[in-house]
């Protein structure tokens, strides 16, 4: 991570097009991509955010940014010496696509699953699959894609506007579902679309869209118990 890389990152987070075709280096994952939007809002200066960001190691990606870009001759090889301390590429993708989510939902104003549902498993799959793709470019822009291929209406459901208290970020309840998500495949030995649709589509999840409730930042363990179990403790 370089101040040119940093400097590019927020500036596709704002809309800034580019002419590159092909764009290689570090993800801004779901932490790092929190200090890069504290950065953005004033909350830290870059000296802190390098500060903080140092100590992280991001996974990398290529992404292809033009259908005019000449792939047939490239060969991409994984090196064959351990990725130790990184994070699952798949965590990232699943983490990006449950801020999506989120994101087109106070968008449109509707409740997480009326999203989940009008966009359907086929676009869901899709966005997961290609997350590494959709988080290299502007969220604002890729989410007015998906509202038009899903034909989601606008709806009446406005949780931010009845927040009394700090709203958090679609990032931050990214990481909620994800973890959540995460949790419920492995319980329940589902695929992750599978558990994906399940909590959005269980009483936790309305829990988990009330703002003046502390239970989205609950233990990631206890919210998925209250998922297993029906119980909040």
């Amino acid at each position: 991570m370089t101040e040119e890389w940093l400097d590019f990152i927020i500036n596709c987070r704002n809309g800034v097009p580019h002419s590159y075709d092909i764009v290689i280096g570090a993800m801004a994952n779901d932490q790092i991509y929190n200090y890069i939007a504290d950065y953005i809002d004033g909350i830290i200066t870059r000296e802190q955010f390098w500060s903080l960001a140092k100590f992280k190691y991001p996974t990398h990606q290529l992404n292809f940014c033009t259908s005019e870009t000449e792939v047939s001759g490239i060969r991409i090889r994984r090196g064959g010496h351990n990725m130790t301390g990184r994070e699952d590429p798949k965590e990232n993708d699943l983490f990006y696509t449950c801020s999506l989510i989120e994101y087109i939902s106070r968008k449109t104003k509707n409740r997480r699953a009326d999203t989940v549902d009008a966009l359907g498993k086929t676009l869901i799959e899709k966005i997961y699959d290609l997350a590494d793709v959709y988080h290299s470019d502007n969220i604002e822009t890729v989410s007015d894609d998906f509202i038009e291929r899903s034909g989601l209406p606008e709806g009446n459901f406005d949780n931010v506007s009845a927040a009394k208290y700090a709203v958090p970020s679609h990032w931050d309840i990214g990481k909620v579902y994800k973890r959540l998500i995460f949790g419920i495949a492995r319980e329940k030995n589902i695929s992750v679309i599978d558990a994906l649709f399940a909590a959005y589509h269980s009483f936790v999840s309305d829990k988990i869209d009330d703002y003046n409730s502390s239970f989205y930042y609950d233990a990631p363990q206890n919210i998925l118990n209250a998922f297993l179990y029906g119980i909040i403790e």
